[in-house]
């Protein structure tokens, strides 16, 4: 049975670290909060309220998508559709709503059924049935900690296939460069090239997982 990212103490201390390093920097930047009085448009249907809400939100999303999704193309077709349903169904916006956490909560869901859709994982599809219909919920550490050990176990189940073994016999099964080269018969420096691209761009995901999830 493979093993879970998160029972693997320098994964889980490298994983920590980074949330730790971008989660103190982020959350007191208030700079990044859409205006309340945005949101309250967008519950109208306020056309010019929807472009900033797009504009301001999109290349983040975008981010955010294209690690977990590792295509930009999906990570396109999640956006659109996100922005879709809000442009089509304003009702469903609570003016008082932590808007970045209702974003992040929809661009998950709908990332993780693009997943199950294609039978990469079919966990993740009930995971997704089994959770609220309430977008607009606080988070708080438990929630984060519970949605970031989730996100980081699908980036990692659908990473390319040979990045993806590279990382686990490495991360997980704790195998050398040397020994994984080897059992790959491939270069050391190709494995190296995996693991820094595998890390860069886990980074990334969890400081794009913050800013979406965090509300102040």
């Amino acid at each position: 049975m493979k093993k879970d990212f998160i029972t693997n103490p320098e994964l889980s201390a490298r994983v920590d670290k980074t949330v730790r390093a971008h989660f103190g920097k982020i959350k007191g930047n208030s700079a990044d909060q859409i205006a309340q009085e945005v949101v309250e448009g967008l519950s109208r249907g306020d056309q010019e309220a929807f472009r900033t809400a797009y504009l301001h939100s999109y290349d983040k999303l975008m981010k955010f998508l294209t690690i977990l999704l590792h295509r930009e193309e999906d990570a396109e077709e999640v956006v659109q559709d996100i922005f879709l349903s809000i442009l089509e169904h304003p009702q469903r916006i609570n003016p008082k709503m932590n808007f970045k956490g209702y974003l992040f909560t929809i661009a998950r869901t709908k990332a993780f059924d693009l997943i199950a859709r294609r039978k990469l994982d079919e966990k993740y599809y009930s995971h997704r049935q089994a959770q609220p219909a309430d977008y607009d919920l606080p988070p708080d550490e438990t929630v984060m900690s519970n949605e970031l050990s989730l996100i980081i176990t699908a980036y990692i189940e659908n990473m390319p296939p040979q990045r993806r073994r590279v990382f686990e016999m490495n991360r997980i099964e704790g195998k050398t460069v040397s020994e994984i080269a080897d059992t790959l018969k491939l270069k050391p420096q190709t494995i190296r090239n995996y693991l820094n691209a595998a890390d860069d761009n886990l980074e990334r995901l969890i400081s794009l997982f913050i800013i979406l999830f965090i509300s102040t």
